[in-house]
């Protein structure tokens, strides 16, 4: 069964009632990533394609790519693209990150969008669903694998929005070092004090310097399952 959640006045998405949906890490990595409506790029993970096509809806991209390797979310993304008449503007592939080259180009994404897996395999909360497994934990690739799919899609100055629970958030950095994605800009959402996201914004080949800031907001659920 589906269900519709109604993002803006411009964008609703349909999802499956018993399976991922809309979390408010997706939420606040779509404000994250910035503006540019000639912008084109594209978002591994994508699920149900919501945060391209919040991008999208607000005209902060022009062009958009998913990459989601469960079939039945490719196609759900596409879905609802098209019935929010972004089908032109957003197309979604089945593929996996790790295979990137055999899908995409290299170099030619202004941008790169990635709400990737957060726990290790074996780690984190149980869940007897494979699609949250898949989603959650490092199943098809590491944030390794994102990272250097990331560098691999972007141009000369790219950039790369991600979110990544804080306490990894050496593991990530550690990662967008190696791949010459260079943090610019750290934000940690906290509640009542207590750190629970950092999104990360990284450049391609860009020098060091980095800006860290910190915004309250209430409490951050990955999905709703």
């Amino acid at each position: 069964m589906m269900v519709y959640s109604k993002i803006s006045e411009k964008l609703t998405i349909a999802e499956y009632e018993n399976g991922l949906r809309l979390g408010t890490d997706a939420v606040l990595l779509a404000g994250f990533a910035g503006k540019g409506a000639k912008r084109v790029g594209v978002e591994l993970g994508c699920g149900s394609g919501v945060i391209s096509l919040m991008l999208l809806s607000e005209n902060r991209a022009a062009k958009l790519t998913g990459v989601e390797i469960q079939p039945k979310y490719a196609s759900l993304a596409s879905e609802n693209a098209e019935k929010n008449g972004l089908s032109e503007r957003f197309g979604c592939i089945n593929a996996d990150v790790r295979e990137i080259s055999k899908h995409l180009e290299s170099g030619r994404a202004d941008i790169v969008l990635c709400n990737p897996p957060y726990y290790r395999v074996g780690s984190g909360k149980h869940s007897d669903s494979t699609e949250a497994d898949i989603a959650r934990r490092e199943l098809f690739g590491t944030i390794d694998d994102f990272c250097a799919a990331a560098s691999y899609l972007l141009k000369y100055g790219g950039k790369f929005y991600t979110v990544f629970p804080p306490e990894r958030l050496c593991t990530l950095i550690c990662s967008l070092g190696k791949y010459k994605l260079e943090p610019k800009k750290i934000e940690i959402i906290t509640h009542k004090g207590v750190p629970t996201l950092s999104l990360v914004q990284s450049e391609k080949n860009a020098a060091e310097g980095v800006k860290l800031s910190f915004k309250e907001t209430s409490p951050v659920h990955s999905y709703d399952l």
